[in-house]
This record gives structure tokens, sequence and C-alpha cells, in this order.
């Protein structure tokens, strides 16, 4: 059974949920009509219309529970997948290029193809997996924390966190794509106790919609919280990283969903479509911006002055006002799109393995070991990447020139490049099974826990993020913290004092 705090659906969501699967179902139809009159475009858009569906499968599971809760690991599969595949598929025909760097339209229905593979795989794992089960037979969280520690836990995440923020900024790691200059040897680290920020962020959050939800909101609490989302989105947005301000915007959300269980459909929506329409073409014209006024003055980004990031940010606010409000609309969702698009990563990988590189067999995954390992000031370790510049030059999916864009295998893709199509049913299925676990045991079958909340939150934006598997270490590596942090909290015996 589901805990009761998930959301159920009433009469106005199903009718709703069921607008969506008319317009769906028009949809898929339209382009089957389409296909009629181009017989050359039937295998793409028979591959949009199957990836379509899977990914509206958790909402035809949701519909026939009764209830639905936005932030199951499913729902975002299908609405990310939806994003990266079919969707990506039908803006490369539309716009061309800008979504088909590697020049694979070809192979766009093999990566549709194998992209629907691995989500019958992924729900497969997920629905009728071990997850669940497995879940049931471990221990239960503490139900409460000691009101003190909690404080103290949330001084400390948050004070290193800051700490190695700045760190970042003083080395020149701060800026989007210039990480790596704060050494080798220190920048897994830096980015590894950074993320402690939004620990404490989300231990805040937890605390704060407790208070809430008892009818008794804290004014402290409410104070802290407040002061970690303004200062972590202060700190998030001039670097031009659109992850952390996403992960900052979303955690609140996420935290209040499963603690205080009243978060309002629009509030979620207009996130959605704050990232969409705002963060991704804002920071990306930004972005650009800055990395211009820096190559014409000879300088590194990472150097730049505040007066700079202030006047990159006024040119790219000033180019995006200049467009209209349809062309804004068109290029933001192109550039959305064009930044969350999988099919082209997937069609290079299909098209060009093993012809051009020979199948890893399992090498990108020395990625995740090693990730796992010691710091490298502290022990010798190979240095191992997935992804990046190096892949998308061999793949294809960059200009020869282009010495700053980074390309991420995605998760299909790198299963493909180990174990070809093995690789993505076993992978894929794995995957769901562990998203269930994980989803049953911190906040599905019980009433949550605030240590289930704030471990779901952080594996949650964690698993938005991942490009490649070896993006669980980091996650690991912060549980490896947080749980006994979570552990010394944690009150096992209902207490009068704090709640």
């Amino acid at each position: 059974m589901q805990r009761e705090a998930v959301h159920h659906i009433d009469t106005a969501e199903t009718r709703r949920l069921a607008l969506v699967a008319g317009a769906g179902a028009c949809a898929v139809l339209a382009v089957a009509l389409y296909a009629a009159a181009h017989a050359t475009l039937l295998p793409l858009l028979l591959g949009v219309a199957v990836t379509t569906a899977l990914t509206s499968l958790p909402l035809v599971v949701a519909a026939g529970h009764k209830r639905i809760d936005p932030f199951e690991p499913p729902v975002l599969v299908g609405v990310f997948y939806f994003i990266g595949f079919p969707l990506s598929a039908i803006m490369a025909v539309a716009f061309g290029r800008e979504f088909d760097a590697s020049q694979s339209l070809a192979w766009f229905p093999a990566a549709l193809g194998v992209a629907a593979v691995g989500l019958v795989a992924w729900f497969a794992g997920y629905y009728w997996g071990p997850g669940e089960p497995l879940a049931r037979t471990l221990p239960r969280l503490g139900r409460r924390w000691n009101g003190r520690r909690a404080a103290l836990a949330v001084l400390v995440f948050g004070f290193l966190g800051w700490a190695a923020q700045l760190l970042s900024v003083v080395r020149g790691g701060y800026l989007h794509g210039f990480r790596t200059p704060i050494s080798g040897q220190w920048s897994t680290t830096v980015a590894w106790v950074a993320s402690f920020a939004l620990v404490g962020l989300a231990a805040a959050a937890v605390r704060h919609y407790q208070f809430v939800r008892i009818g008794k909101p804290s004014r402290v609490w409410a104070t802290v919280f407040v002061a970690a989302f303004a200062l972590e989105l202060a700190y998030a947005v001039p670097s031009g990283w659109r992850a952390p301000v996403l992960e900052t915007l979303l955690l609140p959300l996420v935290v209040a969903n499963y603690v205080w269980g009243r978060v309002r459909w629009t509030l979620i929506i207009t996130v959605g479509l704050l990232g969409a329409f705002v963060i991704f073409p804002v920071l990306e014209a930004y972005r650009a911006d800055l990395s211009s006024a820096a190559a014409l003055s000879g300088r590194h980004p990472s150097t730049a002055s505040v007066a700079e990031l202030r006047q990159a940010a006024a040119s790219a606010a000033g180019d995006l006002v200049r467009l209209k409000t349809i062309a804004y609309a068109s290029s933001s969702l192109r550039t959305t799109v064009a930044r969350l698009g999988m099919v082209q990563i997937v069609a290079a990988i299909v098209r060009l393995t093993p012809a051009v590189w020979p199948f890893e067999y399992g090498g990108t995954l020395q990625a995740f070991v090693v990730s796992l390992a010691p710091p490298r000031f502290l022990v010798q370790k190979p240095t191992v990447a997935v992804g990046g510049q190096a892949f998308a030059h061999r793949y294809h999916l960059i200009q020869p020139g282009d010495t700053v864009t980074s390309v991420g295998l995605t998760r299909v893709g790198e299963l493909y490049l180990d174990f070809w199509l093995a690789g993505v049913v076993g992978g894929m299925w794995a995957e769901g099974v562990l998203c269930r676990l994980v989803y049953a045991y911190l906040v599905g079958i019980a009433p949550a826990s605030p240590s289930g909340v704030l471990l779901y939150a952080l594996f949650l934006l964690s698993f938005l993020e991942f490009t490649a598997f070896a993006d669980y270490a980091l996650m690991l590596k912060i549980f490896v913290v947080l749980i006994p942090a979570l552990v010394w909290i944690s009150i096992r015996r209902p207490v009068a004092a704090h709640s």
C-alpha cells in the first residue's frame, strides 16, 4: 500500500489525465497521417510514436491506481525521456543541424528503438521487479529528529558546503565549464564537499515544513530555510550552471511534497516552465556572452570580475528582450530541447560502435569505481572520464575546433557502448529496480520520516542530473557522510520535547 500523503487523483485530476491521454492519442494519429504522406519518414515517426506511448505509461499507471506523485521516478523518467528522444527527434526534423551535430539523422529510428527497449526494461524493473519487496525487509528509519542536533547538522553541512563553494570562486573553478582549473587532485573533493550546501538546505527545509505541517510555524527555521535558499540561488545563478539553479528550485518542492503534502500542481508546472523558458535560454545566452567577452580580451573566463558578470548578464538580457514573444518562446524551446536531447547522442553511438570505436565491455564503469576511491591527494588513482570533449569529438557530436563543450553519454548510450542491447536491457532494468527500492523504502511504503525525505530529495536531484552511471558515485559519497549524521540526529522513541 502507498502512504496516505501521496497525492490522490480527484475527479478533476482524472479529467485532466484523460485530456492528456486524448491529446496524446490525437498526436499519435497526426503522426500516423503525416507518415502516410511522407513514406521516407515512416521509421522515424513510428519510433516517435512508440517512445511517446512508452513515456506516457507512468500516467496510465497513476490513473489506474487513482493516485499520482509528481516526484515518483517513473513520472520524471517519462518527462525527461519524452524530451530527450521523441521530442528531440521531431525538432531535428523541423530545425536540422542544431539537434543533429553528428549528422546521424538517418540513425534516429535505431536510436529511438534502443530507447524503447531501454524504457520497457526500466519500467519492467520498476513496476514488476523486486525493489519494493526488498524495501519491506529493511529496518525502518527513525521517525523523529532531535531539534538541537538537527540545527547543529544544518550549521555544519552549510558551513562546509559554503567553504568549498567559496574555494571554487577563489581558485577559478566557479564559472560554467571552468571547474577543473581548481586542480586535478582537488576538483572532485571540492565538488563533493560543496554539495553539502544543498544537504544543509534540504535539512532546513525538512525542519521548516515539519513545523508548518503541525500548524506551528517556527520563525527561526523559516528564516534559516529562506536564507539558505536565497543564498544558494544567488550563488548558483551567476555561475551559469543550470543544474544547481534547478536543484535549488526543486529541492523545497520535493521536501514540501513529502513532509507537508500540500504542493500545488500549478507551482510544480510553473517551475518547469521557468526552467524551460527562462533558466535554460537566459543562462545559455549569459554563458555565451561571458565567454565571448573573455575571448576578445584574451583572458580565461574564470578570471571574470563581478562587473564583467553583470555586463554579460545585461548583454544576454538585452539580446533576449529584443526578440518578439513568439521568437523568444521558439528560441527557448529549441535551447531547452537541444540541451536535454539524447536521441542524437545515442544515434551517434549506435552508428559508430563498433565500426569506429569498439565496445567497452564495462570500461566506462571504471569511472564509477575510481570515483569511489579516496581523493587523489591521499592515494594514487588514474584519471578516468565518461563522456566529455574526447567522446564528443570521437563521435562527431561537436565541431572539430570546439574545446569547451562536453557531452555526456546518457545512461542508454553508456549501456549500449558497454554491452550493446544486452547492456541496455540489463542496466535499465537494474536501475528501475533500484529506483523502486529507494522510493518505496524512503517515502513510498509508510508515512515518510524526516530522514527518508532528506535522503530521497538528494537522491532525486542526483538522479535527474545523471549523465553516466559514474555520477552515482558522488551521491553515494554524500550518503556515506549523511547517513551517520541522520542516525545521530534521529530519535528512535517519541520524545515530547522535540518533534
